[in-house]
C-alpha cells in the first residue's frame, strides 16, 4: 500500500518510508505489525486479486467469499548461527471460502485465479516487495509451495487453498 491509500477498514494507512529491497526505490509501508502473520496479512491486501476481500487471521468464515491466513505444523528454525540469529520459516495457507456448484466449478477452474495468485506472490518476491515483519525479523523470501485446489467442499461452498512458506531472518 502507498501513503494515502484507504485501508482495509476504511480510514487512512499509517505509513512510514522503507526501501524497496531490490530497487533501491522509497515507498510507504503500513506500520511495523506486531507478527509476522499480521504482516502476510498487510501484505496480502496489497493483492489486487484479494481486492476487497476481508482477510482474517486463523479463522475460516463458513459464507462465501472470505479468505483467512492460516499457519501450517513445521519446525520454524532452519538454521541457528553462534551469533544467536537463526534463519527461520513460516508455512503458511491463504483458504479461501467460495460458493460451489457445477456453475462455480467450471467458473475457478476457468479463471485460473489460484494460478494468478500463484504468479502474484513469485512476482512481488522476484521485484523485493516483501512483508513488512516485526522488529527484529526481516524477510527474505516468499514461496508458492502447491497452487491452489479445494480441500474441502460442502452442499454450496468449498474451501480452496494455496500454501505458502516465509524464509527470514531473527535477530
Amino acid at each position: 500500500m502507498r501513503r494515502g491509500e484507504k485501508g482495509p477498514e476504511g480510514g487512512a494507512v499509517p505509513a512510514y518510508p522503507a526501501q524497496n529491497n531490490v530497487t533501491g526505490e522509497e515507498e510507504y509501508r503500513l506500520d511495523q505489525p506486531e507478527s509476522i502473520l499480521e504482516g502476510l496479512r498487510d501484505f496480502f491486501y496489497g493483492c489486487p486479486l484479494l481486492e476487497g476481500g476481508q482477510i482474517r487471521l486463523e479463522y475460516l468464515g463458513a459464507e462465501p467469499t472470505g479468505y483467512s491466513i492460516e499457519t501450517q505444523e513445521t519446525s520454524p528454525v532452519l538454521r541457528q548461527y553462534v551469533s544467536g540469529d537463526s534463519l527461520r520459516q513460516l508455512v503458511f495457507v491463504l483458504a479461501s471460502r467460495e460458493a460451489y456448484g457445477p456453475e462455480q466449478q467450471k467458473a475457478m477452474s476457468g479463471s485460473g485465479f489460484y494460478e494468478q495468485l500463484a504468479g502474484w506472490i513469485e512476482e512481488q518476491n522476484r521485484l523485493g516487495k516483501l512483508p513488512l515483519l516485526p522488529e527484529g525479523c526481516r524477510p527474505q523470501r516468499l514461496e508458492v509451495l502447491t497452487c491452489g485446489c479445494s480441500t474441502a467442499t460442502e452442499l454450496d461452498t468449498a474451501r480452496f487453498q494455496i500454501k505458502g512458506r516465509l524464509l527470514y531472518y531473527k535477530a
